[in-house]
């Protein structure tokens, strides 16, 4: 019964057979299975996403108007720190200064007859002391610049001044003020004294006077002149009412004097004139 069953099964032995389909010798235990192929299993069609349209992109937002640049105002021109040395030009535009404001001196001190305007002489004395200052060999003591005011008019008496009467100096934007500050505050110190301390006020421009009191009592009156000798015209200013004949109060010097600016408000030159 058993004999039947064997005849139809062919035994091999576990691990004889290779991977190959031969005889595998070296392992009994095992046996290899024939090989099978399968079929590659086709691509399935993939379900195409939804692509998201691009999404508009914010305005850029209006920045804040920025401030316009404010215009600034002229600059001074740098002056050279070192003199140098004039040309031609330079030396005949210096002349032709000294004799310009030498020529409106005269007639605005000693003959009463201004040909120019205040301010248009200033402009001519600022140009000749910055040309003398670039180019200090030009400066003469007969220059304007290291002169004060006018010539003694013949008409008057000449007076010398108990002490020289100097005149103000121009500036003519803060730069220059500021540079006159530096300036005065430096020499003060240079000579020992405290660092100044300053009163500004309006200043009128009319004659300058010159007052000496002695013992309290006007004595003479003076124009300023050269800076060290001036006219006497003590009796014009004995007319004018503001200007006291003798000192009130006490303590005052034995001798003393007193310097302003003589003028005539525009009221009162109107009622001149009529």
């Amino acid at each position: 019964m058993f004999s039947a069953g064997v005849a139809g099964l062919l035994f091999i032995p576990a691990g004889l057979v290779g991977q190959d389909g031969g005889v595998n010798r070296e392992n009994p235990e095992t046996e290899s299975m024939p090989a099978t192929s399968t079929a590659a299993e086709p691509d399935l069609p993939t379900a195409a996403e939804p692509t998201v349209p691009d999404l508009p992109t914010e305005p850029d937002l209006p920045t804040e108007p920025t401030e316009p640049d404010l215009p600034t105002g002229p600059t001074e021109p740098d002056l050279p720190t070192e003199p140098t040395v004039p040309a031609e030009r330079e030396r005949d535009r210096h002349d032709e200064l000294v004799d310009q404001i030498q020529k409106y001196r005269a007639a605005y001190y000693n003959e009463d007859s201004p040909l120019v305007s205040d301010a248009e002489f200033d402009v001519l004395y600022s140009e000749l002391e910055q040309l003398e200052a670039l180019h200090p060999e030009l400066v003469t003591n007969d220059s304007p610049t290291q002169l004060v005011g006018g010539d003694v008019s013949v008409a008057f008496a000449a007076v010398e001044h108990l002490t020289r009467m100097y005149s103000l100096e121009d500036v003519f934007s803060l730069a220059e003020l500021e540079a006159w500050l530096v300036k005065a505050a430096a020499s003060v110190e240079k000579q020992g004294g405290r660092a100044p301390q300053w009163l500004s006020e309006l200043k009128i421009d009319g004659l300058a006077v010159n007052l000496l009191y002695r013992d309290g009592v006007l004595v003479r009156a003076a124009t300023r002149g050269d800076g060290t000798t001036g006219e006497d015209v003590t009796h014009n200013v004995a007319t004018i009412k503001d200007i006291p004949q003798r000192m009130h109060g006490t303590g005052f010097p034995a001798e003393v004097e007193i310097r302003g600016e003589v003028f005539i408000g525009s009221k009162d030159f109107t009622v001149l004139n009529e």
